[in-house]
């Protein structure tokens, strides 16, 4: 996906405020373990080296004893729960480059910073950031999008993504039946599907397949009147993080001919040729469309077929 470059300045705990300083260091860690697949540059001066006001280099923040730790001022309100996640890091994993600078980085990149310095665009701070921040350059690039096999389908470059939504979307659930269920104190319709969301969220081997159907099972079913909000609100946020770019003159167009509510969105495909996506508010899925203007069928938000093509689906309007 992109490059993680340590700069020098980072790590410096004392400029973070103490109330904040928990969640910046624990974000960070967060993001640094989503960002295995990608090159992880530092210097061995920063790691081994050079002395912050925690100790001397930033092995020794990673390999103090949580008891010393909580002793140093510049790692106070660091809890330990924090701390545990620098033994799962380590750091076997950084490519360290002595002078190596951030424009020689392959594209994307992004530096950790947890000072307040720097542009807004390349700040990384945690697992969210490091995905919207892929997700904007994407969608400035579109021809250098990874399709990869296993990971991407048809519609969707980064499906995990899209299961991460939707996996979000089944927890808040979750959780709110729960609080409401505890203050009425009572059965309601939805009992048996709520408890069913922890069979959609155990199984690893099933996840995937579980997640979306789950979702679709539990939440878009019983949506009534919200269904049309609700579909555009998540079918954005999957295309957006998907690096699709939203056709606003073309959706313009084809709700003028169609005298209903459009919503539609465009990238470069694996094959090269631009291809858009429209959402369908109906039930909640991806209408996918080539570059010939061919219906190729009803998708679910997480790119995977649900129904065949239909031409009178196509775009009345496209030029």
């Amino acid at each position: 996906m992109g490059s993680l470059y340590l700069y020098d300045e980072d790590f410096e705990l004392a400029n973070i405020p103490e109330e904040q300083r928990n969640d910046v260091v624990a974000d960070f860690f967060k993001m640094k373990s989503n960002a295995r697949e990608d090159k992880f540059y530092a210097s061995d001066a920063l790691i081994y080296i050079k002395p912050f006001s925690f100790g001397v280099g930033l092995n020794a923040l990673m390999l103090a004893p949580w008891r010393d730790l909580n002793r140093i001022p510049s790692c106070a309100g660091i809890k330990e729960t924090t701390y545990a996640l620098f033994s799962r890091v380590q750091w076997s994993e950084p490519v360290f480059r002595t002078g190596y600078t951030y424009e020689q980085l392959d594209e994307p990149k992004a530096y950790a910073k947890f000072r307040e310095e720097g542009d807004a665009p390349t700040f990384v701070s945690c697992k969210e950031t490091w995905k919207e921040w892929h997700a904007q350059w994407y969608r400035a690039h579109q021809d250098q999008i990874p399709w990869v096999d296993g990971k991407s389908n048809d519609i969707l470059p980064f499906v995990e993504y899209a299961l991460d939504i939707m996996k979000a979307e089944l927890l808040a659930l979750k959780e709110s039946y729960f609080k409401e269920q505890e203050r009425l104190n009572d059965k309601t319709l939805y009992d048996k599907e709520i408890k069913g969301i922890d069979l959609y969220l155990s199984n690893e081997q099933k996840e995937h397949f579980t997640v979306v159907e789950g979702f679709y099972a539990i939440i878009m079913a019983h949506k009534g009147s919200e269904r049309y909000a609700y579909a555009e609100t998540i079918g954005k946020q999957v295309l957006e993080i998907n690096g699709y770019i939203f056709e606003d003159e073309l959706t313009q167009r084809e709700q003028e001919v169609a005298k209903s509510l459009r919503s539609v969105f465009s990238i470069i495909g694996k094959d090269g040729h631009k291809q858009y996506v429209s959402i369908d508010f109906e039930h909640g899925m991806f209408e996918f469309i080539n570059h010939l203007n061919v219906h190729l069928g009803e998708f679910r938000f997480d790119g995977t077929y649900n129904s065949g093509p239909e031409q009178d689906h196509a775009f009345k309007t496209l030029r």
